[in-house]
């Protein structure tokens, strides 16, 4: 990262688990993740959201992440002039959870309509369409687009052509599996200066840290496994969520 650098016009935001050893205790760690685009193209970098303020990034235009609860909040507090821009395919995802496997196909040709509308009104009607035809069976998911609401329209002020870049966070996806890559074969890593180490190796394929939080997640590993951490359920749905909505 370019530490004289005060503003990034994009920032992807994003987090993955993996097993360190601490004090002859194997734990899950988050690896919190962001990847920015600067104003000259593909430069990315990773880092902890209060620590890329601190080394001097002053202000981004828009933060594209996930719907984790407060995840927003926390953007907005140290950036508070951002537009945060939830993920779709987050919001898709989620939505599928709620629906049985038969209606799956039907819910998610459903729900294309809202995020694919010209403009903000016009998603809206479409969410009126899908409250009408699927909300007595799946009221949970029009509770979902609606809580989400606000942080899901900004892409939708955009062209066609930006909308593609910031309406998922697919590119730290993408390189969160080339991190995963990296740290399956590894089974746990002693310290978390290690896992830093190998999270940034020219291996990953990108030009890009990542740290591992200190703190562990509250789910810990078992103390005597050694294993390679399993996929999140949010993983393990992504390309059967991506085939829905790419044959809907």
């Amino acid at each position: 990262m370019d530490g004289n650098q005060e503003m990034f016009p994009i920032l992807y935001l994003g987090a993955i688990v993996v097993k360190v050893r601490t004090e002859g205790r194997v734990t899950n760690r988050p690896v919190y993740v962001a990847m920015a685009v600067d104003l000259d193209g593909a430069e990315y970098w990773l880092g902890v959201l209060t620590e890329l303020h601190n080394r001097g990034v002053t202000d981004i235009r828009i933060a594209c992440c996930d719907g984790l609860t407060g995840f927003g909040d926390a953007i907005e507090a140290v950036w508070p002039q951002a537009t945060v821009q939830t993920c779709v395919v987050h919001l898709i995802r989620n939505s599928i959870r709620f629906c049985s496997y038969k209606d799956r196909r039907a819910v998610a040709k459903a729900l294309k309509p809202i995020y694919t509308a010209a403009t903000v009104e016009a998603a809206g009607v479409a969410l009126e369409d899908f409250e009408t035809t699927w909300g007595h069976t799946y009221g949970a998911i029009v509770d979902i687009w609606r809580r989400n609401w606000d942080r899901f329209v900004p892409f939708l002020d955009f062209d066609p052509a930006i909308r593609k870049i910031i309406y998922t966070t697919n590119a730290i996806e993408s390189l969160n599996y080339q991190l995963r890559k990296v740290t399956k074969t590894k089974g746990s890593f002693p310290a978390t200066t290690r896992c830093s180490r190998s999270s940034t190796s020219p291996s990953t394929g990108s030009d890009a840290t990542a740290e591992a939080n200190s703190a562990p997640t509250p789910k810990a590993g078992n103390k005597h496994s050694t294993r390679s951490p399993s996929p999140t359920p949010a993983e393990s749905q992504t390309h059967s969520t991506n085939r829905l909505t790419q044959n809907s």
